[in-house]
């Protein structure tokens, strides 16, 4: 007899199927299999229940696109906001206009913003939330890299304006 029949007919898999229908929304799939094997449920149920559930499952939505909104937020907030607390690092300790030390608060800034978003997108991916928690963890990607080739341009563009000024 084919094991994935005799599994396929046993009892005690619907059960087991609506178990993970029922939680999958707040529970990822991987711990309610953990879940459902440590409570003593033989390792071919679970796995075709798990394989039953998956087959069943409609598509995530994808989040990217909605990551591109999130980067444009972000692009739209985090350079006024860089800025002021350039300006006010600057005008408080206006001795370290010749060195970058002005730059410090503004980054930290910035990373713990993107950080913070990065962080909290990681939380909510895998629960109800799924789909905001990927859009979050796009966004934050996206302006990183957005920010960073900006910079790699600006490099650039300066780099040939001093290269032209010196001849």
């Amino acid at each position: 007899m084919d094991t994935q029949s005799s599994v396929g007919d046993d009892p005690r898999l619907q059960p087991l199927v609506e178990y993970l229908e029922q939680h999958q929304r707040q529970i990822n799939l991987a711990a309610l299999r953990k879940q459902l094997l440590e409570a003593g449920h033989p390792a071919d149920l679970v796995a075709e229940a798990v394989r039953r559930v998956e087959a069943g499952s409609p598509r995530r939505p994808l989040a990217w696109p909605l990551g591109l909104l999130v980067m444009l937020a972000n692009i739209v907030v985090l350079p006024p906001l860089f800025a002021g607390l350039a300006g006010l690092t600057t005008s408080i300790s206006p001795t370290s206009n010749d060195s970058l030390v002005w730059l410090i608060p503004p980054l930290l800034v910035a990373a713990l913003l993107l950080g913070g978003e990065f962080v909290v997108g990681l939380r909510l991916r895998g629960g109800p939330r799924d789909r905001l928690g990927r859009t979050l963890i796009w966004g934050a990607a996206f302006t990183m890299i957005a920010f960073a080739l900006l910079a790699l341009l600006f490099g650039i563009c300066l780099a040939i304006l001093v290269g032209s000024l010196g001849q």
